[in-house]
C-alpha cells in the first residue's frame, strides 16, 4: 500500500492523469487504509494524511477550491497527530496558497506565500534535492499564483514584473532538479504570464515555450494542455484589445481530454470567439450535454 501511495503522489505532482481519475484512485486507497488492522494503525493514519494532501492538490487542479480547503484542514489535523517529513507539509501549504487565491482571499494568500518563502530558507540542512524542490515551490506559488493575480487586480506593471522574477527563479530551481515535468510546469506558468502581460509578442513567446516543453520529452505532460489554453487566452485578449486576429490563431489546437473540465470549457470560449471574429462562426462546436 505504501508503494502505491508513493507512486500516486508522484503522478499527482506530475499531473500525469486527469484529476477526477486520480481522485477516484485516492478514494479507493483511502478505503484500504481504513481496513488496515490495529497493528498497522500508525501507518493507516499516515496514509490517510497523505491521501488528504493529494486531494488538496487535485481539488485545486479540478477548480474546486472549497473542497481543497476541507482536504487541507483534514491533512493538517492528521499531520499534527502523526507528523511526517517537513517537506510534505510544506508542499501541502503551498497547495493551500492556490486554494486561497482561487477563493479570492488574495491578502491571506500573499501573507501565506511570503511566509512560505521565508520558511523555505530554513531547509538549509535538508538534502540538496529537497532544498531545490522547496525553493522552486516557494517562488512558484508566490509568483505564479499570488503576484500574478495581484498584478491583474491592481493593474500593476511593477507587480507583474515581480511575479515574472519569481517565476524565473522557480524555473531555475526546476532546472537544477533536472526533472522534466517540473521544468515543463514552470515553463507553462511563464506561458500564462506571457498571455496576460506581454501582449505584443505573447503568441511567439508561448510557441517557443511549447517547443521547449516538447523537447523535454514529456509530450504526455498536462503542462502542454494548459499551454494550449494559455495561447488561446493570449489571442482572445489581443482580439478584445482591438488587435487583428489572424485565422491561424483560430486554428490553434484546443486542450485535450487530459486537461481539467474547466480548462477545456474556458478554452472553448476563447476559441469560439476567435472563430467568429475570423468569420468562421459556423465552425464552432457545441459541447455535448
Amino acid at each position: 500500500l505504501r508503494g502505491r501511495i508513493e507512486k500516486l503522489e508522484d503522478e499527482v505532482r506530475a499531473g500525469a492523469i486527469h484529476p477526477e481519475q486520480e481522485l477516484d484512485r485516492i478514494d479507493r486507497l483511502a478505503r484500504q487504509c481504513e481496513e488496515l488492522g490495529a497493528g498497522a494503525a500508525a501507518d493507516a493514519e499516515e496514509f490517510k494524511m497523505r491521501c488528504w494532501m493529494m486531494r488538496n492538490a487535485l481539488y485545486n487542479h479540478a477548480g474546486q477550491p472549497a473542497a481543497a480547503r476541507v482536504a487541507y484542514k483534514r491533512a493538517m489535523a492528521l499531520y499534527g497527530t502523526v507528523g511526517g517529513a517537513p517537506e510534505k507539509k510544506f508542499r501541502a501549504r503551498a497547495d493551500h496558497v492556490v486554494t486561497l487565491v482561487d477563493l479570492g482571499e488574495l491578502d491571506d494568500a500573499e501573507a501565506y506565500a511570503r511566509d512560505l518563502l521565508r520558511e523555505s530558507e530554513r531547509f538549509c540542512e535538508a538534502e540538496l534535492h529537497v532544498r531545490r524542490d522547496i525553493a522552486m515551490r516557494a517562488h512558484g506559488v508566490l509568483g505564479g499564483q499570488v503576484l500574478l493575480n495581484r498584478a491583474l487586480a491592481d493593474a500593476s506593471k511593477e507587480t507583474a514584473l515581480e511575479a515574472k522574477r519569481h517565476l524565473e527563479l522557480a524555473l531555475g530551481k526546476a532546472r537544477e532538479t533536472d526533472c522534466p515535468r517540473e521544468i515543463a510546469m514552470d515553463l507553462c506558468q511563464i506561458g500564462l504570464w506571457e498571455a496576460l502581460f506581454n501582449e505584443e509578442t505573447a503568441l511567439e513567446a508561448i510557441d517557443r515555450l511549447y517547443r521547449e516543453i516538447e523537447a523535454l520529452g514529456v509530450s504526455e505532460a498536462i503542462s502542454l494542455e494548459y499551454l494550449r489554453s494559455h495561447r488561446l487566452l493570449a489571442a482572445y485578449r489581443m482580439f478584445l484589445r482591438g488587435r487583428a486576429v489572424v485565422s491561424e490563431a483560430a486554428d490553434a489546437p484546443l486542450p485535450g481530454d487530459r486537461a481539467p473540465d474547466w480548462v477545456r470549457m474556458l478554452s472553448r470560449k476563447y476559441h469560439a470567439t476567435l472563430l467568429a471574429a475570423a468569420g468562421r462562426g459556423n465552425e464552432v462546436e457545441t459541447p455535448e450535454k
